[in-house]
């Protein structure tokens, strides 16, 4: 959801609240930067969260905090005999 205000800077309502046009094509309001920057932070956010998600599994495998999937296959069978 996005959530654009709906005065401008000299309090009249704006005319483009309700669009979402791009922003190369920038209103006298900046409705349409409102939105662009939104989907910029969530973007770029996500991509921050995947890279440390990836970081954080890397320093796992070079620290050796990984166990191979066939031995644990093996111990889960012997525990709960499968």
């Amino acid at each position: 959801m996005t959530s654009i205000t709906t005065k401008n800077a000299n309090g009249t309502t704006c005319p483009h609240a309700k669009e979402s046009r791009p922003s190369s094509t920038p209103g006298e309001c900046g409705a349409e930067a409102v939105i662009t920057n939104k989907k910029y932070n969530e973007t770029t956010a996500r991509k921050i969260y995947e890279a440390k998600q990836i970081n954080e599994g890397l320093s796992d495998v070079i620290n050796g905090r990984t166990v191979d999937g066939d031995a644990v296959k093996h111990r889960l069978k012997a525990r709960y005999k499968l």
